[in-house]
């Protein structure tokens, strides 16, 4: 049976607590530049002078773009871990646990292929890339090696409205479709179902 729609959001924001507690132990082990670390305060303090009403729209948006360029350029170590932990956790691991994160399994739900069948390995990944920020955070991170400041900033927010959009689209797909499968189970030829039989 197809699960509720609300057993794989919630088996998602699961599986997110989980790799956001795993990502930030590991990354408070590597260490951060005195750039990183400055910047990091002024931009905070950048939000609390906007938010006070201390500087301009205009001042704001000028010295929040150049605090985020380098705040991400000194954390691209950071981003790696991160594309590296998510890949591992929604996509390897979910492979060798027959279909199941630890959110899915806790929600009674599995992965599987259109036909019902175990997914392939390239299925996992394919569907990690797009659900779950991997494929987005990869693209941050060429087009900041790649590019310069002004290009990466407009290519950037490209890419970040992309996948804006294609989360909407993707979690709307999951609340109203009656297979309740979003884009992502399309592209990746998936889909998501009940593993307890009385439901």
């Amino acid at each position: 049976m197809k699960p509720y729609s609300y057993k794989r959001i919630l088996a998602y924001i699961l599986d997110v607590i989980i790799i956001t507690i795993i990502s930030e132990f590991i990354t408070m082990i590597v260490p951060q530049s005195e750039t990183y670390q400055a910047k990091s305060e002024e931009y905070i303090q950048l939000l609390k002078d906007y938010s006070q009403q201390k500087i301009s729209k205009d001042e704001y948006l000028e010295q929040v773009n150049e605090s985020l360029y380098i705040l991400n350029k000194e954390s691209v170590s950071v981003t790696i871990i991160t594309i590296a932990l998510s890949i591992g956790y929604f996509a390897i691991s979910a492979y060798y646990m027959k279909g199941q994160t630890v959110g899915k399994k806790l929600m009674h739900i599995k992965i599987v292929s259109d036909n019902e069948t175990e997914p392939s390995l390239k299925q996992y990944l394919i569907r990690s890339l797009f659900m779950n920020s991997i494929l987005s955070n990869i693209l941050g991170v060429i087009a900041l090696l790649a590019f310069q400041k002004t290009l990466y900033l407009k290519v950037n927010d490209v890419i970040v409205y992309f996948f804006i959009s294609f989360s909407i689209v993707d979690v709307s797909m999951i609340l109203f479709r009656k297979d309740r499968r979003g884009l992502h189970d399309l592209i990746a030829k998936t889909s998501v179902i009940n593993t307890n039989e009385k439901e």
